[in-house]
């Protein structure tokens, strides 16, 4: 029965030396580096500035437009005020004596 302990006890010894072998590898050197491959370098960040700066040009550019069109709206609901203001309390324009069916003058037709 030692003979059999004895043996089971070099056979781990072996094991246990052949897989630490195994499991722990020896440090390759590091490879040269290529700062070039890595870095994106002047272009790259060329690139992006002028994402960038197109991306606020747009944001300025639709700025302008939404208040044109904000403008254009408060323009023309202020027309249609004076217009409802010219037309008499009976719904007839002020002036033609006419009006239509729907509540507007005939000469409301016209842009101001």
């Amino acid at each position: 029965m030692l003979d059999l302990a004895t043996a089971v006890l070099a056979i781990s010894v072996h094991v246990d030396s052949a897989l630490r072998t195994v499991a722990t590898p020896t440090p390759s050197p590091a490879p040269e580096f290529d700062e070039t491959i890595v870095t994106p370098g002047p272009a790259g960040f060329i690139v992006i500035f002028a994402i960038a700066l197109l991306t606020v040009l747009l944001i300025l550019d639709m700025v302008r437009r939404v208040r044109r069109v904000r403008l254009r709206d408060g323009l023309a609901t202020e027309a249609r005020m004076a217009n409802e203001l010219r037309v008499g309390g009976d719904g007839r324009a002020s002036g033609d004596g006419q009006a239509s069916g729907d509540g507007r003058g005939a000469g409301d037709s016209k842009a101001p």
